[in-house]
């Protein structure tokens, strides 16, 4: 509602069809965010009563609701190049969110030349008037450049009523500042930088809580070196429950920025409420930063925190119950004894994260190993059983205990069996519960 508000009707044409002529208007065929042909450039002159702007604040501001207001233009210095995010967002008070007519941020550099901008569409039926989208952009000189926000249908700007608030952020290698949750994290460029000893540790965030522009995180994990990674999630309070399929996504990309599809969570719908947990691994084959990204379906709000685990061979320490050995490649190594060795722990009893333990062991001689699965008090009835299951050095299965899925559901009870083993090479154990019920237990192997 700043400046150019003193246009007489005449001016106002005439200022419209000069911009018109110039900057081509919107485009419908070039989506979201291209309504400049990249092309057009503005006199400076256009620009001469901009209002300063200084990266980071947030301002608000409208335009069309009076007559004489069809455009507002603000300048901003970038001092340093890179990449920068373009923040743009609809006010439910005092806008028009007729679908037709879509919100613009234009970029111009110094010279007056369109760069880039940012666009909020309206949709027909369910627009709540806080419409909002957000656009990298790339600054490859220093200096001034300038902001102009309007309405625009088609070819056509035209005085739609609308309020509205916008702010730029500099990337992570240009100085941002976040606060305990990382925030801003929206884009890869922003990415929240995590070393090894931070991201072994609860990271916390949210999603759509805070903000109406907060759709995604993004966090870098910083010199992973060749080895496997786990990660573990769980959401908390705060999460919005919509339908189950309404889950939100965690996936992993690379320093180009490829999605490594092969370890997207949560495809199955898991963490789709508050105190749901999943968990996935991936593979770094190339030494380098690694990234994961967060967004949840239909921008509903989300609460969670997350670690990432290294494995063992990647010099990931265990605690002492042995945690987290839910993978393999975290197992927990242990010796037999001349006598009998015993195993004592628990799953989904301490942690919900805890629904997996892995045992190994190295064979000393070519013999016979009796293995005793007890179930201990603290264990939950249900119907289905806590299982161990036996893998030889490849993974594979050699034997599972009990036969049964309904032997061990209780507290108290036992199976045994036998397995081979062969002198020199290595086994694994695998402790689970179907349907991830608490659990404790103990494991005895007698030669």
């Amino acid at each position: 509602m700043h400046f150019m508000k003193q246009y007489s009707s005449l001016l106002l044409a005439v200022v419209l069809t000069g911009f018109l002529i110039a900057c081509g208007g919107a485009s419908e065929a070039g989506g979201d965010n291209n309504m400049g042909n990249g092309d057009d450039t503005s006199a400076l002159s256009e620009f001469a009563d901009a209002l300063d702007y200084n990266i980071s604040v947030v301002q608000a501001d409208s335009i069309n609701l009076s007559p004489d207001n069809l455009i507002d233009y603000y300048k901003v210095n970038f001092n340093t190049t890179g990449r920068y995010t373009f923040y743009l967002e609809s006010l439910t008070s005092g806008t028009n969110i007729d679908y037709t007519y879509r919100l613009a941020g234009a970029v111009h550099d110094s010279q007056g030349a369109y760069l880039d901008s940012v666009n909020v569409g309206y949709q027909a039926f369910n627009s709540i008037g806080n419409e909002n989208n957000i656009k990298e952009v790339d600054i490859t000189i220093p200096g001034t450049y300038y902001l102009k926000f309007y309405r625009a249908e088609f070819e056509r700007i035209v005085p739609i009523a609308t309020s509205y608030k916008f702010h730029i952020e500099p990337s992570t290698a240009n100085g941002l500042s976040q606060n305990s949750d990382h925030e801003y994290n929206d884009v890869q460029s922003q990415a929240a930088p995590l070393q090894l000893v931070t991201f072994q540790v609860d990271v916390n965030g949210t999603l759509n809580t805070e903000r109406h522009t907060d759709h995604n995180d993004w966090y870098k994990l910083e010199n992973l070196q060749i080895g496997k990674y786990t990660v573990f999630m769980k959401t908390k309070a705060g999460t919005v429950f919509r339908a189950p399929s309404d889950s939100m996504m965690i996936d992993v990309y690379n320093s180009n920025g490829i999605n490594l599809t092969n370890y997207r969570m949560d495809v199955s719908g898991v963490l789709d409420n508050a105190d749901r947990w999943q968990r996935k691994v991936f593979e770094v084959i190339t030494v380098g930063d690694y990234y994961l990204k967060f967004n949840r379906e239909y921008d509903l709000a989300a609460t969670y925190s997350f670690k990432v685990v290294p494995s063992i061979a990647n010099g990931y320490v265990l605690d002492a119950d042995a945690e987290p050995n839910d993978e393999i490649h975290l197992a927990k190594n242990i010796i037999f004894t001349d006598i009998n060795t015993t195993i004592e722990n628990s799953v989904m009893i301490t942690d919900t994260l805890d629904s997996d333990d892995w045992f190994k062991f190295t064979a000393d001689i070519s013999q016979d190993i009796n293995i005793t699965l007890q179930t201990l008090p603290g264990t939950q009835s249900g119907t289905y059983s806590l299982k161990a299951e036996i893998l030889n050095k490849y993974g594979v299965i050699i034997n599972t205990l009990p036969k049964s899925f309904f032997a061990l559901s209780a507290a108290n009870q036992e199976e045994s069996d036998t397995f081979a083993v062969t002198s020199g090479d290595e086994y694994y154990i695998h402790i689970h519960r179907v349907y991830n019920l608490p659990s404790a237990y103990r494991v005895t192997l007698a030669k």
